[in-house]
Formats: structure tokens, sequence, C-alpha cells
């Protein structure tokens, strides 16, 4: 089961809160209150949350999206709200989701990356034939391994979506970012945008998880060491420049 709380966006087909009367009533949900439409009968095994969207998927690799659609990221087709969870029919046996502000992505068993939502500045992927407007369904993102000697199709096994840019992991533990480069938020040593996804250079590090916040982003490597780029003020270093590439964080790297 899915319980939510907070705004009406996400939370209009949860029953009664057990604490309603405790507060003022408005069209908010102030207490944790359970999901009673959408896939009650279906073990949840994920769920993220975006500005005003949620993306959700069941313990079949089937994938839901509710919440606000203004930009498409629920993927359903249309620019329409959608109250309580719908199934997206494309794609299926889905492993990894992530809801950004205003775009979804999702990762499916074999590896590949779809992506939908607002395509502004290349937060998508899709390269420049879509950089602004919507994508209304998940569409395929292809990815050549242009880091390696080959040109190989690049399999995924997670993806994080931010406010503007996005970042995914792929099998082999490498990094790649798109999106709005502000900041150097995408670590590629400059505040270009990205159209299409584009490997992190980070020498031979082997990377376990990568997080994506509004102006930054961290990587946790396979040792449990962690790196960021973006804004200085969000990564510890105020006054200092943007970092546009990974460095290791650094209060966590100073002697104690």
């Amino acid at each position: 089961n899915i319980w939510c709380w907070g705004s009406k966006a996400l939370t209009e087909s949860c029953e009664p809160s057990m604490n309603a009367n405790d507060v003022i009533p408005d069209e908010h949900t102030w207490f944790p209150a359970l999901l009673k439409q959408g896939f009650r009968a279906h073990p949840i095994k994920m769920v993220s949350i975006g500005l005003e969207h949620c993306l959700a998927i069941d313990d079949d690799g089937c994938l839901y999206s509710w919440g606000a659609g203004l930009k498409g990221q629920l993927g359903t087709g249309s620019l329409r709200a959608v109250a309580r969870p719908q199934l997206i029919s494309n794609p299926v046996d889905v492993v990894c989701i992530s809801a950004g502000e205003e775009h979804s992505a999702c990762i499916i068993e074999g590896g590949d990356s779809y992506l939908w939502g607002n395509a502004e500045g290349g937060r998508l992927g899709l390269g420049n034939c879509l950089s602004e407007g919507v994508q209304l369904m998940p569409k395929k993102v292809d990815i050549a391994d242009t880091y390696g000697p080959s040109r190989e199709a690049v399999l995924l096994r997670s993806v994080a979506c931010g406010s503007q840019h996005t970042a995914l992991i792929s099998k082999d533990d490498k990094l790649l970012t798109f999106g709005m480069g502000w900041f150097g938020r995408l670590g590629h040593g400059d505040l270009v945008n990205q159209y299409m996804p584009k490997f992190v250079r980070m020498g031979k590090l082997r990377l376990s998880s990568v997080h994506v916040a509004m102006y930054h982003t961290c990587i946790v490597d396979r040792s449990k060491m962690l790196w960021v780029c973006g804004r200085d003020s969000c990564i510890c270093r105020d006054g200092a420049d943007h970092q546009t590439e990974p460095i290791m964080f650094e209060p966590f790297a100073q002697e104690p």
C-alpha cells in the first residue's frame, strides 16, 4: 500500500486521515493517508515524487503515475491532471523510476531508458530536435558509448531527475548527465546545456549511485566516497567558484 500526505495534487484520492480533526480543514492532507484507488491489489516496489506528480512501480514492473500533468510529466499522452494512479501501458518491466520537477524517467529490465515531460534545456536527453515543448509519452533515449573504444549501446541501471537536469548510471558504473548546465551541475567542466546523455569523466572510478538536486549533483562511488559538482553554496563552498567537474566532498576529505 501507499500512504501520502501534503499537497492536494497527490492526495486527492486518499482516505480521510485519522487525525483530520486535529487541524484546520483545507484541501491538503496533513497526516499520512492511504491511497484508496489505483493499485491496492498490486504490491508496490518503488515510489518517486516530483514537484506535483508521483510515479510508482509494482512487483510486476508496471508503471503508474498521478498528480499534475501540465508539462506531460505523467506520460499519459495528455496534459490533464490525474487524481488517482493510472497505469502507463508502455514501457513494461520497469526497474527504476525518478520524478523530477516537471519531467520523469524510468529504466527497464533490459537497461534501456525512457524519458517524458518538459523538454526545456535538454533534460529529456532526446537531442536538439526536442529541446523545448513537451513529450507526452515515455520515449526511449538512445545512448552510444562514446566514452570507450566502441559505439555499442549503453545499458543503464539507475536514473535521477532534478529540477532541470538528469543523471544516469550505466551497468558498468559510469555516470552520464544532460539538461541545463548552469552552475556546472552536469559535471562536464563547463556551464553548457547538454541535449543528449554525455559521459562525465571520472577516471577509473566505479560509481554506486547518483542524486540530483536543483543546482548540484552528488555521486557516491563504490568505495562509499561522496563526489559533488554544481553551485558553490550547495556543496559547502560558499564564495568559491561553482564546481563544474566532480570533486570529493571537501568536509569529508579533510582530516578530523
